[in-house]
């Protein structure tokens, strides 16, 4: 399993069931791997993108994950994996 393949697994986990997204476990894998991939995009993009970062909360958003509490699960995992 790659360090992406984790993080798209932790990521999709930790925001399930935080509100309700009908949504099924492949496509939510599938909707957090993209977005991933976009801030993965930005940082090794020069110059740094910042606006990768709003891209992908309103993407959450417009997904129907707009409860705080997946911005707050998304910002700690997105730390804890800061070095990968």
């Amino acid at each position: 399993m790659t360090m992406m393949d984790n993080l798209v697994r932790e990521w999709a986990a930790a925001i399930h069931g935080v509100c309700f997204v009908p949504m099924s476990r492949a496509e939510r894998a599938d909707l957090v791997r993209r977005l991933a991939g976009e801030l993965a995009g930005a940082l090794r993009t020069e110059p740094f993108d910042p606006a990768a970062g709003y891209r992908v909360g309103a993407a959450l958003v417009a997904a129907d994950y707009a409860a705080p509490e997946v911005l707050a699960r998304t910002i700690t995992l997105l730390y804890r994996h800061r070095e990968d």
